[in-house]
């Protein structure tokens, strides 16, 4: 039976459309078009694509590595590295450099620190002077070693030439004095004789 009033149309068993709504009776409501303006509604097929997008989530990648996909619901996880701390602060993530970090090689243009050798390579000469802070090279520490042992072996030589003194020779005989030791000449001429290279006879 089908009822036409003032407020609407009533099928016994079946939808109504009245001033309060429309009733489709646990009907399926058929050949309904897509929907275009916001008050529209919305047929099956455009439900089907909605959950399939909304459905396939979204991708995430490492370095350029296979991709995981993260389905609604899911959790991402981000965890810290060697060297990097990673923190929370509400939907922030706040990844940074660890304030104390360990690293087993160290590259900064042609300087490199490496933690096997336990060498810093790549510098350049440092400046020698008084005031200076710079780092020295290996290089410069062989030329300054090799200039100590320069020297070293100078000072030995000459040491070994003061150490031998010096030698004195009269007419006769001869001696030999030491740096700071004392030599007395004496004459052995009368004060008031007259000297002369033929009357002056030296004995050591």
């Amino acid at each position: 039976d089908t009822l036409l009033s003032t407020d609407g149309l009533h099928i016994t068993g079946g939808p109504s459309v009245t001033t309060g709504g429309i009733n489709a009776g646990n009907r399926v409501i058929s050949n309904v078009g897509d929907a275009v303006n916001d008050t529209d509604a919305v047929n099956k097929r455009q439900l089907d694509n909605l959950s399939t997008t909304v459905s396939r989530g979204w991708n995430i990648q490492a370095n350029g590595g296979d991709t995981e996909t993260v389905a609604p619901g899911d959790t991402v996880n981000v965890a810290q590295g060697d060297n990097i701390e990673v923190t929370r602060a509400g939907k922030t993530l706040n990844i940074a450099t660890s304030r104390k970090v360990n690293f087993d090689n160290v590259a900064i243009g042609t300087i490199t620190l490496d933690k096997d050798s336990g060498k810093i390579s790549g510098l350049a000469d440092g400046a020698l002077a008084p005031d200076s802070r710079d780092a020295v090279t290996g290089s410069q520490l062989f030329s300054t070693h090799k200039n100590v042992s320069t020297n070293s072996q100078n000072i030995a030589a000459n040491k070994a030439q003061i150490d031998s003194g010096l030698n004195f020779a009269g007419n006769t005989g001869t001696f030999n004095r030491h740096l700071g030791e004392t030599t007395t000449i004496r004459g052995g001429l009368a004060e008031d004789a007259a000297a002369s290279n033929k009357n002056i006879r030296t004995v050591a």
